[in-house]
């Protein structure tokens, strides 16, 4: 078990650099003339693995803006499917739509580096992370954190880092049994980049692993499923956790879900978008990625979502999810970058999914134990 333990970490520690994760740097928000209405018109067709309800009001704010551009909004429920159809059109030449959107930064690369996006000029003073050869631009600014059922910390002390998880499932590892959910790397875009990330951050990333297989998680497609599971009561953590989504369900009644941003570093990504190569409407496509990174679209996502903008960086958490100007936080952005790529050559990743899965199987048949 242990062997095949190692090899999983170090599969994960050959795919990706430490260097793709960032030290949080200040970023002096530059602010950019207000939009003015233009002549951009007609059909924008746009494919997403964002919740719509959550990016609605965004959405609402650019048909205010340009009310002679009709929005079509299609959303998917896994990044995997969307990235699988785009690729499949792409190679084809075919039109399928004009904006792409994902929150899996290296499939969102991967299809950029294949020539499926259009290079754009935009007008957005983005941090260098969150972009990538003016054709792919980071929206969002989402901490990637631990989630928690409140009333299974009646003293009000739910782990405040990897390690203190740790050691919580390896003392009581009854109490935790079959009671944490995280992502199926196998179904997930996004979790299987925050995984292969872990694996060059984190010291604790074989123990997590070896936790995580001895106490039955459950492994789930999305974050919505860990957040349901925390509220009604089968669930007491989830790992790697969108916060944006943790978030919005506190402020839709979720009064049970609470949120960490792990002490030892939270990862931070940011979802990204292009205008598609074939698209019928790329100058419509365009103008939604400026309208989202503008004055005007920063503030919409301030105030009206919980999704935030990498401009607005750190300070703009800090104010969404309540943290004291003081709160310590250790955020590592993801960078977009090429070397993200690494981590989808297929031969490789195959590998890795057929051993990761092989050793969560083989830890798991031992047991909670008593302890490890």
């Amino acid at each position: 078990m242990i062997a095949r333990l190692s090899l999983v970490c170090g599969v994960l520690a050959a795919l990706l650099a430490p260097s793709l994760l960032r030290a949080e740097q200040p970023v002096l928000p530059l602010a950019l003339p207000s939009l003015e209405r233009s002549s951009v018109s007609g059909h924008l067709r746009i494919l997403s693995a964002t919740d719509a309800e959550m990016i609605a009001p965004l959405l609402q704010g650019f048909r205010h803006r340009y009310p002679d551009i009709t929005v079509e909004y299609v959303e998917y429920d896994q990044s995997q499917d969307l990235n699988r159809d785009v690729q499949a059109a792409c190679r084809q030449h075919m039109p399928l739509a004009d904006l792409i959107i994902n929150s899996a930064i290296d499939l969102q690369v991967k299809l950029v580096n294949g020539g499926c996006a259009q290079r754009q000029s935009l007008r957005a003073a983005l941090p260098e992370w969150a972009r990538w050869r003016d054709e792919l631009y980071g929206l969002t600014y989402e901490p990637v954190v631990i989630a928690y059922r409140k009333s299974a910390f009646p003293a009000g002390n739910p782990p405040r880092s990897r390690f203190e998880m740790l050691d919580l499932m390896r003392h009581d590892p009854a109490l935790y049994y079959g009671r944490v959910g995280t992502y199926d790397i196998r179904s997930s875009g996004a979790g299987y980049l925050f995984m292969t990330l872990d694996a060059t951050q984190a010291s604790t990333f074989g123990r997590m692993m070896e936790s995580l297989a001895r106490s039955q998680a459950r492994l789930v497609c999305c974050s919505a499923q860990v957040l349901d599971g925390l509220q009604d009561g089968s669930l007491s953590l989830g790992y790697n956790i969108l916060g944006a989504y943790a978030l919005d369900r506190q402020r839709k009644g979720g009064s049970e879900i609470g949120i960490i941003f792990p002490e030892d570093y939270t990862l931070v990504f940011t979802r990204t978008a292009f205008v598609y190569k074939f698209a019928s409407n790329p100058s419509a496509a365009a103008a939604f990625i400026d309208f989202a990174l503008s004055d005007e679209g920063r503030r919409i996502s301030r105030e009206e979502t919980t999704l935030l903008n990498p401009i607005d960086g750190e300070p703009a958490l800090r104010v969404l999810y309540g943290l004291p100007p003081d709160a310590p936080l250790r955020l590592r952005p993801i960078e977009i970058s090429p070397a993200l790529l690494l981590g989808q050559d297929q031969q490789k990743r195959r590998h890795l999914l057929k051993e990761w899965l092989a050793a969560l199987h083989e830890i798991a048949s031992e047991g909670p134990g008593e302890g490890w």
